[in-house]
C-alpha cells in the first residue's frame, strides 16, 4: 500500500471510532474498561468472552507472530489504545495459540 492509502485507512479507523465513541454516553460503573492502563490485553480462548462481555466497547486485534501486516497494524492499535483509554477497551488475540475463538468468529485471515 501506499502513504495516500495509508492515510486514508487511518482517517477511516479514526473516523468510526469516533462514530463509536458518540453513541455512546458513557461507561457505566460496573462496565468500566478492563484495560485502564492504555494498552491492548493479551486476550486468550479462557478470556476472550469475559473480556467481551465486561466492556460496553471493545475492539479485539487477532494476530499471529509470523503475520507481517499485524505488525504494522499493532503501533496503530496500541496508540487507539491510548487515545480511548477509559472509553474503549482493546485486546490482542494470537490466533495460532487461541485457535478455538478464531474458529468461533470465523477468522480466515489476519489482521482481523
Amino acid at each position: 500500500m501506499g502513504k495516500e492509502e495509508d492515510e486514508e485507512l487511518e482517517r477511516i479507523k479514526r473516523r468510526k471510532i469516533e462514530e463509536m465513541m458518540k453513541n455512546v454516553s458513557g461507561a457505566e460503573e460496573e462496565n468500566q474498561p478492563m484495560n485502564p492502563l492504555g494498552k491492548p490485553l493479551d486476550l486468550t480462548d479462557a478470556t476472550f468472552k469475559k473480556f467481551v462481555e465486561g466492556n460496553s466497547l471493545s475492539v479485539v486485534d487477532c494476530w499471529a507472530p509470523w503475520c507481517g501486516p499485524c505488525h504494522i497494524v499493532s503501533p496503530v492499535i496500541e496508540e487507539l489504545a491510548r487515545d480511548y483509554i477509559g472509553k474503549i477497551s482493546f485486546g490482542k488475540l494470537n490466533v495460532d495459540e487461541n485457535k478455538r475463538i478464531a474458529s468461533q468468529y470465523g477468522i480466515m485471515s489476519i489482521p482481523t
